[in-house]
């Protein structure tokens, strides 16, 4: 590999950058730009190859400790989402 071009590493920046694109805001679903506080955003900040900033990966991890921990875990959505029904 000394002296070559590594494809992949080209790859790897051209997703990060493609990611950084779509992910303007906090969403947990890319396609569909869903802002609801949901724990798959800590999915994100826990991978070993970072696409994104120190600062928003700390912004994450301050809104789920805020909006989702609680004693028994996470809660699978903020309780401050207008569409959450708290009992069926």
């Amino acid at each position: 590999m000394l002296g070559k071009n590594n494809e992949y590493d080209e790859l790897a920046h051209n997703v990060k950058k493609s990611f950084r694109q779509q992910y303007d805001h906090f969403y947990d679903v890319i396609d569909t730009k869903d802002l609801a506080m949901r724990p798959n955003q800590i999915f994100l900040v826990s991978l070993d190859f970072p696409l994104l900033e120190k600062q928003k990966q700390e912004t994450i991890v301050n809104e789920v400790e805020k909006s989702l921990v609680t004693i028994f875990g996470l809660r699978t959505l903020s309780s401050k989402t207008p569409d959450i029904k708290g009992n069926i």
